[in-house]
């Protein structure tokens, strides 16, 4: 799995855009137990894409931001 960081970490390197390689890079580095690392790609992501559902909800997932009561529409 280490592997997959490399390259996903390159993937999102090469297109600043790609924000399924952001998404993937941190459900990897939260596998590895490298919460911190994943709680600062979920950001990144937000900072890309603010009222993306996924992104808020992953973050809330790994503890880095309060859980909604309910999952949004758009979620």
């Amino acid at each position: 799995m280490r592997q997959s960081v490399a390259c996903l970490r390159k993937a999102w390197e090469l297109d600043p855009g790609n924000l399924r390689a952001l998404r993937l890079l941190g459900v990897v580095l939260y596998a590895l137990g490298e919460v911190d690392a994943a709680l600062q790609v979920y950001r990144d992501w937000l900072q890309r894409a603010p009222d993306d559902p996924l992104a808020l909800h992953m973050l809330a997932a790994c503890g880095g931001a309060q859980a909604p009561l309910r999952a949004g529409d758009r979620y």
